[in-house]
Parts: C-alpha cells; structure tokens; sequence
C-alpha cells in the first residue's frame, strides 16, 4: 500500500458547479411547491364543490327557505279558507256575491253611471 497514492479530489474543479446544480435545484424544488400550493388553493376556491360553489348554493338555501316560509303562510291562508267555505254559509254567501257577481233569488242590482263633470 505504499505505493499507491491516494487521489484527491479537486475542490475547484467539481465542487462549485455541484453547489451550484444544488441551489438550482433547491429553487426549482421550492418553485414547484409554491406553484402546487397556488394551484391547490385555485381548486379549493374556484373548484368544483369549491368555496364559490359553497357560497352560492349557501345563498341559494337562504332563498328557497324564504320561499318556501311564503308557501306555508299560503298554504295556511288557503287551509282556512277552506275551512270557512266548508262551515261558514255567511263566508260562502259573500265570496259568491264578489267573485261571481251572485244574487239572492228576488234580488235586483242597479248601476248608476257617474256624470263626467263630478
């Protein structure tokens, strides 16, 4: 073993470039993290099921649950007025006489025309 030498290695000749493809190659590590991490966030906002789509089936809800109290107060009406045609013969007597101009048997309508000038 005497005989042989070791070799050494060059520190100018290889070491700088392979610090440099390091640093490269760092920078283009941390470059695709970041451009991964702004992709992600695009997706979670602008996504299918993203936070635009949550934030407008949210309004959406809001709207039909508005709309939906309004047809139960319809209904509700409309449940009474039921309720009054079926018993109330009074209630019968005067929806007849306003919404089909009905008259009792012997009962005479007289229309009077207004003179333009009053």
């Amino acid at each position: 073993m005497m005989g042989m030498k070791k070799k050494r290695r060059s520190t100018t000749a290889g070491g700088p470039r392979r610090q440099i493809d390091r640093k490269a190659a760092q920078r283009a590590f941390w470059f695709c993290c970041g451009l991964i991490a702004v992709l992600l966030a695009a997706w979670v906002i602008a996504g299918p099921g993203g936070i635009l789509d949550y934030r407008a089936a949210k309004k959406e809800l809001a709207e039909l649950r508005v709309k939906s109290a309004e047809l139960e107060r319809d209904n509700e009406a409309l449940r009474e007025e039921i309720g009054r045609l079926k018993t109330d013969e009074g209630y019968i007597e005067e929806v007849a006489r306003q919404k089909y101009g009905m008259l009792k048997k012997d009962e005479r309508v007289y229309e009077f025309e207004r003179k333009k000038g009053k």
